[in-house]
């Protein structure tokens, strides 16, 4: 995935699954097909401002900052749209980011984050952090993973959350600060970073 965003340096919200990127880019969602590279606009944009994109089975969300996430369902050639949230939405306007493993995630500038499952706000904050989140600008989960990661661009590291919140490592390095998107490979230990127009990789310990 990384890879496609050095080659589209101005979009800034991708996703993935093992077949396909998904990007937002301005006038829409378009898709990359790993195997061919074939780029296709899929979805159509009619929300107000970016500000993430997530993937959960075939389904596809935008979070609107100015109007909340958006779940588009595949219909037949077309998708159709929801919104995630049945009445009021939460204020996303300062939001960063969003990741979704079933639940959905959305990380705040301020540090916050927030966890919502089946439209409902639980209780959820981040425990046993000794420094606090500094202008995180990207969170990463999935269903296949046991851990929540967040680039922390302010401090310069991966933070590495349990998905109740509680702290379980943290990653520092040059390159991660200003760094650009993180994506993570538990199975085979490794954190990617995009920073500067390069893929560095650290090794999850």
């Amino acid at each position: 995935m990384l890879s496609y965003e050095i080659n589209n340096a101005n979009v800034n919200y991708f996703v993935q699954n093992e077949d396909k990127v998904f990007f937002l880019d301005g006038s829409g969602i378009s898709e990359i097909n790993k195997k061919s590279d074939k780029k296709t606009e899929v979805i159509k944009k009619s929300w107000e401002e970016d500000g993430g994109i997530g993937l959960f089975g075939s389904n596809v969300y935008v979070l609107d900052k100015k109007d909340g996430i958006l779940k588009f369902v595949p219909s037949e050639s077309t998708y159709s749209k929801n919104n995630y949230f049945p009445s009021d939405s939460p204020n996303l306007s300062s939001s960063s980011a969003m990741a979704i493993d079933g639940s959905i995630y959305i990380l705040y500038k301020s540090g916050d984050i927030e966890k919502y499952t089946k439209a409902k706000k639980e209780t959820f904050s981040v425990s046993g952090l000794e420094k606090p989140l500094s202008t995180p600008t990207k969170i990463f989960t999935n269903e296949d993973i046991d851990n929540v990661y967040i680039l922390d661009d302010g401090n310069g590291r991966v933070v590495v959350i349990d998905k109740t919140g509680k702290f379980v490592k943290a990653y520092s390095a040059g390159v991660l600060k200003g760094a650009r998107d993180l994506d993570v490979d538990e199975k085979n230990k490794k954190i990617f970073i995009l920073s500067s127009g390069k893929v560095y990789q650290i090794d999850i310990k």
